[in-house]
């Protein structure tokens, strides 16, 4: 699976690769079926020439020198990332406590606002009733009656 998709980018035959003419370059691009395999084809085409020029260039006139090169500038970056930690706002404990408390004020906020009640309707059983109509008995009726 993984020597196929080399294949794809290498020329892994024991024949000497011959440098490709302007109608093999023309006839690839011509090949490509939408933009993005274009524009795919066209940084290989950059890559290869940046490689090519970056091996011919006569201050780096030996392919081992850039390819040490090339491995030297991995390890210096591979060494920066090692020594920069990620950074975030939850290893700083002050915001992390500040975001927290942000949190649950703005909950609080909108616990607030979703308990408030327009037009609530009141408890007939807390009503003390104090009528001659109707009595603390007829009130199952009055709420029965109410609720119909």
């Amino acid at each position: 699976m993984y020597f196929s998709k080399l294949k794809r980018h290498f020329n892994f035959s024991q024949e000497k690769a011959t440098a490709p003419t302007v109608e093999d370059l023309c006839a690839e691009i011509n090949a490509c079926e939408d933009y993005d395999a274009l524009d795919s084809k066209m940084r290989t085409f950059l890559t290869e020439l940046e490689e090519s020029e970056a091996l011919v260039s006569e201050k780096n006139s030996n392919r081992n020198l850039v390819i040490l090169d090339g491995i030297n500038s991995s390890k210096r970056r591979l060494e920066q990332m090692a020594q920069n930690y990620p950074e975030s706002i939850l290893n700083v404990q002050e915001k992390t406590d500040k975001t927290f408390q942000n949190v649950i004020e703005n909950l609080k906020k909108n616990v607030e606002t979703m308990l408030l009640i327009n037009n609530e309707v009141l408890n007939l059983k807390s009503l003390s009733i104090d009528s001659n109509l109707i009595s603390y008995n007829d009130l199952g009726l009055l709420r029965k009656w109410l609720s119909s």
